[in-house]
């Protein structure tokens, strides 16, 4: 359904892993980090708008997986499929905002109650995909 909605997508694939001292179901991480992400994107949508800019629905859609490691830990592998008209890069790793990059992180820490420095050591890898 995400290529109806964007049939020009921009998918980013990345890992999710719960800090040592959490211990929850993943229903509950998803699901605040999801709420997270998506509180992040309308904000600066609504930013975007307040400066009088074009701005085009980012239509978020994901899919995840839990998988156990070796330590006997689940981590989550995980995929978001945006609208490519909106977002079309992550930006650059080092920022703390502004950019999707620090809004996936960002979402990260208020999910796991971590601080952004901590909650930032994520493996983030981007594909693009258009149809023909």
């Amino acid at each position: 359904t995400a290529l109806r909605y964007s049939p020009r997508s921009y998918v980013v694939r990345f890992d999710l892993r719960l800090p040592a001292c959490l211990d929850e179901n993943d229903t509950a991480v998803i699901t605040r980090f999801v709420r997270a992400l998506r509180l992040l994107l309308q904000k600066a949508d609504d930013e975007k708008i307040r400066q009088g800019k074009r701005v085009h629905q980012h239509n978020l859609r994901f899919c995840w997986v839990r998988e156990w490691g070796k330590e006997g830990r689940p981590h989550y592998h995980f995929a978001l499929m945006l609208n490519h008209d909106r977002y079309r890069t992550l930006g650059s790793f080092e920022e703390v905002e502004g950019n999707l990059s620090a809004r996936i992180k960002q979402a990260w820490a208020t999910a796991t109650h971590q601080t952004f420095q901590d909650a930032s050591r994520l493996d983030l890898i981007q594909y693009f995909w258009t149809p023909r």
